[in-house]
């Protein structure tokens, strides 16, 4: 512990600390993201490649009702083409702006 002393205060605020996080509530539904923003960020699981996704095309393919689990599961890399994905909400521009706008030109 590199000179650390074990006291009864450390040993107490050690154990009195949450170390476990609460249960993941339910995941959201493809039309509550749409909601939330038009587009999103779709991030390959095992390669570095990253590309902007309108969520209108997944919405009419499955649904609005369908769970963004569907996307995360089928969506396939352009870049490795494997299948898997995590989504990340865009960026925020500030007050004034808002969520970034969807970008014009691929940046991956």
């Amino acid at each position: 512990m590199s000179g650390e002393r074990r006291t009864l205060q450390n040993y107490a605020y050690w154990s009195s600390r949450k170390t476990h996080k609460s249960a993941p509530g339910p995941r959201p539904t493809l039309g509550e993201l749409q909601r939330s923003s038009s587009w999103w960020w779709v991030y390959c699981e095992r390669c570095p490649h990253y590309a902007p996704m309108a969520f209108a095309a997944p919405v009419i393919l499955w649904g609005a009702d369908a769970p963004s689990d569907k996307l995360r599961q089928c969506a396939r890399c352009t870049g490795c083409g494997s299948k898997g994905a995590a989504l990340k909400h865009p960026t925020w521009g500030g007050n004034n702006t808002g969520f970034m706008p969807f970008p014009a030109s691929p940046s991956a």
